[in-house]
């Protein structure tokens, strides 16, 4: 296996594994304790990945019933806000260093808010292996008819492009203009008129033959291919520098999961949440509300929500728990309504967390109004009574892959995206809510 590309891919930028340690006690035997994650690269596998446990393998408190185990089930959700499709990835790790991607069972990506249930993939044991799992962030026609490694390869390229062609930032494929050269060439002299300050229109016209667009910028000093402004538009305009894209093709890495994570006999859902950055597409104070604390385009905040899901369940109710996977960095209520009564299915879910710790098994699926599927899910800020959020039932099925939901089974409702209160935008994805099976085994395509 080559790795010589994989130690070149980018930086796995992610502050902390977003997981609830407060949740459900794990099974001795497990492997992965709860906790950060690391920051590293892909060829370094850096960090690993905390649980969110929704399900243990002991008896828990007051004699209620343990939680039962089964074919070991994995669920991949896109929560990635800046990216509209991705594909998910794995390499393992071998004494600390990824090997070459595998391409999954599924190769077909996902849409935002899309949930698709993870196979066996070929050359890998969730018990024995360590895995490092890769987003790659791109159009469909650009990234789902590749391998693995062909997609990762491709972003890598990209990103190498953008970076040789700009000095600074990755903007996209032949160097189109990136951050540091760009704003350089601003700094030294008010005759480009494009981001200095005192750059005035008239005087950008005279510079209106030396790069009409910025592209290219060569290391950030040169007149000849900086950012002139096409007859002195951008000097008007006062821009600090030329927006710049993100690459077509990214790829990021999250932190990697222990041997053992995936199995055991539980079901568990991997959300990749948070933003990938890139490009120059955006700014302004709402970055953090959309792609999380931290955030700027060249620091990605791209992180695991990593939860373990219970398979309890009651004849005749519909089970319910709900995912915190989204920006907003207060905690939330997740409930239905139903013909203009509202049914709480989850209160105070923090931040990466999943609640409550053992299904709600209150009511049957007709009184949250499903089936028929004639329900609405909403979101609400701790404490607060009006929904920030409002979504169809059926949205967040066709979203998980599913159709309908079924009494005497449980469900997971997965909030993603930006902070519920941020206005609709032009390079983030809205918020969504998406309802996946805690037992994909048994669920009803």
């Amino acid at each position: 296996m080559r790795r010589g590309l994989l130690a070149l891919l980018l930086l796995c930028c992610i502050p902390g594994c977003v997981s609830d340690h407060d949740a459900l006690a794990r099974h001795e035997e497990e492997p992965a304790s709860g906790g950060s994650g690391g920051t590293g690269t892909v060829g370094g596998a850096g960090g690993t990945s905390g649980l969110a446990s929704g399900a243990a393998g002991s008896a828990p408190e007051g004699g209620a019933a343990p939680e039962p185990t089964g074919a070991d089930a994995v669920t991949l959700l896109h929560g990635v806000v800046d990216a509209p499709h991705v594909r998910f990835c794995f390499a393992r790790v071998v004494a600390g260093a990824p090997e070459q991607p595998l391409d999954l069972p599924d190769p077909a990506g996902l849409d935002f808010g899309e949930a698709t249930v993870l196979g066996e993939v070929a050359g890998v044991s969730f018990s024995h292996d360590d895995l490092l799992p890769i987003v790659v962030a791109g159009e469909p026609s650009e990234i789902d008819g590749l391998t693995c490694s062909e997609a990762v390869a491709l972003a890598r390229a990209y990103e190498a492009s953008a970076a040789g062609g700009t000095g600074g930032h990755s903007g996209g494929p032949g160097g189109v203009g990136g951050e540091a050269g760009t704003a350089g060439v601003a700094a030294a002299t008010n005759v480009a008129g494009s981001t200095s300050a005192g750059g005035e229109a008239g005087t950008a016209g005279t510079a209106g033959t030396t790069g009409a667009a910025g592209a290219a910028g060569s290391a950030g000093g040169s007149l000849a291919a900086g950012a002139g402004g096409e007859a002195g538009t951008a000097g008007a305009a006062g821009t600090s520098r030329p927006l710049v894209p993100p690459p077509p093709v990214r790829a990021q890495a999250l932190p990697m999961l222990p041997r053992g994570t995936l199995s055991g006999g539980y079901s568990t859902l991997l959300v990749a949440r948070g933003c990938m950055g890139g490009g120059t597409l955006h700014s302004g104070a709402q970055q953090e509300d959309i792609c999380g604390a931290g955030y700027a385009p060249a620091q990605p905040t791209l992180a695991p929500v990593l939860v373990r899901m219970s398979r309890l369940t009651a004849p005749g109710v519909l089970g319910l728990v709900a995912v915190h996977a989204c920006s907003e960095d207060e905690d939330i209520d997740v409930r239905s309504n139903f013909t203009g009564e509202s049914r709480g299915i989850a209160a105070d879910v923090a931040p990466g967390a999943v609640a409550p710790r053992r299904p709600s098994l209150e009511y049957a699926g007709s009184v949250y109004g499903v089936p028929p599927i004639q329900g609405m899910l909403e979101v609400v800020r701790s404490g607060r009574s009006s929904p920030v959020l409002t979504q169809t039932w059926e949205q967040g099925l066709q979203l998980g892959g599913l159709s309908e939901v079924d009494d005497g089974r449980t469900y997971a409702i997965v909030v993603v995206g930006p902070a519920t209160t941020v206005e609709p935008g032009s390079w983030y994805q809205p918020a969504r809510l998406t309802v996946v099976s805690t037992d994909p085994g048994s669920a009803t395509p």
